[in-house]
């Protein structure tokens, strides 16, 4: 069925590197899923445009919102939170815990997507590629 001395050619090519760059991120997607409790933040696939966190690995994580407040009086000495204060922390770690439900979300779609697009257009391009040589 697959002659290997057919040359696909350069769509053949891009295809095929489309295809295997598919793969690769679904699978990494699929270890995502199953090895952690929840997605991590930051995308698996290799083509990472969140601009914020970049490639490095690391993401914003629930602990980064889990820091003291610490509240000091005119002459600097510490001092109990007003109610107020208490609910601007409140609040603030809300928005934390927020954002990083949306940078897993973000990661996870953009994962899943990558993944799609790899192994559609891939596998499009490289089957396209080789019935013009098939002909």
């Amino acid at each position: 069925m697959f002659n290997t001395g057919q040359k696909l050619g350069w769509i053949g090519g891009i295809g095929f590197v489309l295809l295997i760059f598919g793969f690769y991120v679904g699978i990494k997607t699929v270890i995502n899923f199953a090895a952690f409790e929840k997605y991590p933040s930051t995308s698996s696939g290799p083509l990472n445009f969140n601009l914020n966190y970049g490639q490095g690995g690391y993401g914003p994580r629930e602990q980064d919102c889990m820091y003291p407040q610490l509240y000091y009086n005119a002459d600097s000495t510490p001092r109990k939170a007003t109610e107020e204060e208490k609910k601007m922390a409140d609040e603030q770690k809300s928005a934390c815990l927020s954002g990083v439900t949306e940078a897993r979300d973000s990661a996870k779609v953009g994962d899943i997507t990558q993944a799609i697009f790899g192994l559609v257009v891939g596998g499009g391009l490289f089957l396209l590629a080789r019935r013009k040589t098939a002909a």
